[in-house]
């Protein structure tokens, strides 16, 4: 046997009333503000009273049309609001329910009635009777009490009213309000919401993009292309929108706190909405830096941005150490990414799981070698692919360095070794071909095991400057470049910091290189004066020394000898 079913309201919904709503401040204000403003009211007024240290009573007056039917105020779910608010506004007649925690006096038209959490919920009847002396301005008045301090209301209040449409006197004092769309670059109307694009540098965007009359809610779409635009100084901006609801009759907020947006179809045509707004405005400024996959989307959205400037930060080889973000011996702000000429730029790719020795050759070489066409090295960026000219740049790979005539060894026995000859040979292929190159007069080069440890060796050439004057500093410091593609941090929670281990580090690095190059001798002269630390150098002047011995006796000890003259 068929049967036919229909969806119907239990009674015993109204029993649990008091779960409707999570009783916050802000949201039992945003409740109010929204009653007052559905009934034409033009100003709010609250007056607050001290009633004990953390209870606070609340008065809260509009000059709206005020109640016709005091029975739709326990009608849950029933808003009873004329058929122009009913479309526009999507009225849930739950809205005073959120006063069901602490009950509310309401006066309105010459009537007064007081609900209890109780009446709330349908436990027991209200009668609404006359006022004994009722005032002659059309309006609402409501009266409660909160678990709150003055301050607390005044900072939830001020908070709720600063992106609503209704002006709020609060104890005397208007509360400032401003337009959720301030500052817009643009602002677009679509479906009962304004939509604003807006174009900042970083970390100006938020989660919370959508103003529901006074309400900040997070929307369900992305509202945010990133950094795609560059001001007049190169400098990226950030371009993301913010949503200004001003009818609900298309967008819908889910039932009965209104925190979350209804993801239906009306949804997904404001967040497509969103995305064509924020397309057009980078359109509309030329200078954008979005990723080909923004591109795409764009023109599936039916917007042309145009391809993306050519942002790319030159390249350079990459410490071994991770937490080190600079490039050896240069300015970190010349690698930057920036807008270079598509034609003047070559990419770099490096082969392996580590290729810093051939990286490191490489940047080193580029100081005394010109690459084809005076091209500039320059790192991809993926993101970029599939613009014509990211197609158009020629390339570098097949690095292979070469240490006297043949391929490098796997290891090298000490951390710097003098050899004869240094070379780096690659391939440069570009829309004409492949073209093999190969530069056999480096001066330096670095390598490693095969999984890149700490064991590492220098290589110099021994026509460089560190192999004929036997000194680790000029032209640059050998220490620094061991520590740069040799040290890296251990984070085992030991103790020690990164300063401490890369000093010493340093230190020893130094002590062997000193000691390969110049001999035991500069190597304990070395040491001897790396010894003289702060605290030594400042006993020795206290003590106005200008000479010191150190003697070993027959048995092998050290001890000082300080002459009488000093």
């Amino acid at each position: 046997m068929s049967q036919t079913i229909q969806a119907r309201v239990s009674g015993k919904i109204l029993q649990k009333a008091d779960r409707l709503f999570n009783n916050s401040l802000s949201q039992v204000f945003v409740e109010l503000l929204q009653n007052a403003r559905r009934a034409g009211a033009s100003l709010v007024t609250v007056t607050t009273t001290v009633i004990a240290p953390a209870i606070t009573g609340i008065t809260f007056t509009d000059n709206g049309s005020g109640i016709a039917d005091f029975q739709q105020l326990l009608s849950l779910g029933d808003s009873g609001w004329e058929k122009e608010v009913e479309e526009h506004e999507d009225p849930a007649g739950m809205g005073l329910f959120c006063l069901v925690h602490t009950g509310v006096t309401i006066l309105s038209r010459g009537k007064e009635v007081t609900i209890s959490p109780a009446a709330f919920l349908g436990k027991e009847a209200v009668e609404v009777v006359d006022q004994k002396a009722a005032s002659a301005e059309v309006g609402t008045t409501l009266i409660f009490t909160r678990s709150a301090n003055v301050t607390e209301i005044a900072h939830t209040l001020g908070r709720v009213v600063k992106f609503g449409p209704t002006a709020v006197i609060l104890n005397g004092n208007e509360i400032a309000r401003e337009d959720f769309l301030a500052d817009a670059a643009e602002i677009t109307e679509f479906e009962g919401v304004r939509i604003g694009v807006f174009a900042k540098h970083s970390g100006n965007s938020s989660n919370d993009n959508v103003n529901f009359h006074g309400m900040v809610i997070r929307g369900p779409w992305e509202a945010s292309l990133g950094a795609v635009l560059l001001d007049g100084s190169g400098n990226p901006l950030d371009v993301y929108a913010r949503v200004d609801v001003v009818s609900t009759s298309g967008l819908h907020l889910k039932l009965p706190d209104r925190v979350s947006v209804v993801q239906d179809e009306a949804c997904k045509r404001v967040s497509e909405a969103i995305e064509r707004a924020m397309y057009r405005y980078v359109a509309s400024r030329g200078r954008h830096i979005a990723s080909f996959d923004q591109y795409t989307r764009a023109k599936g959205l039916g917007v042309d941005i145009g391809e993306a400037l050519p942002y790319l930060g030159q390249w350079y080889a990459r410490a071994r150490d991770s937490d080190r973000s600079e490039p050896f011996e240069d300015d970190r702000e010349q690698i930057q990414r920036t807008v270079v000429e598509a034609s003047k730029v070559v990419f770099v790719d490096e082969i392996g799981d580590t290729s810093l020795p051939e990286s490191f050759a490489f940047q080193n070489a580029l100081k005394t070698h010109e690459l084809p066409l005076g091209l500039i090295p320059v790192n991809r960026n993926e993101q970029l692919k599939g613009y014509s000219w990211y197609a158009a740049i020629p390339v570098i790979t097949d690095f292979k360095l070469i240490v006297d005539g043949k391929p490098a060894e796997d290891a090298y026995p000490q951390c710097l070794a003098i050899v004869k000859e240094i070379g780096l040979s690659f391939s440069f292929i570009n829309n004409s071909g492949s073209k093999a190159i190969e530069w056999n007069d480096l001066l330096v080069a670095v390598w490693g095991t095969e999984n890149w440890d700490d064991d590492f060796t220098i290589l110099i050439a021994e026509t460089s400057p560190w192999a004929t004057t036997r000194s680790l500093d000029e032209p640059f410091s050998l220490v620094s470049t061991a520590t740069y593609v040799g040290f890296s941090y251990n984070d085992s929670g030991e103790g020690d910091s990164y300063d401490t281990q890369e000093e010493y580090f340093r230190n020893q690095a130094e002590l062997s290189m000193t000691e390969i190059l110049g001999g035991a001798l500069q190597a304990a002269e070395r040491s001897i004066l790396g010894a003289l630390d702060w605290n030594v150098r400042q006993a020795l002047d206290k003590a106005n020394l200008v000479e010191i011995r150190l003697i070993r006796d027959e048995k092998g000890s050290w001890r000082t000898d300080i002459p009488v003259s000093a």
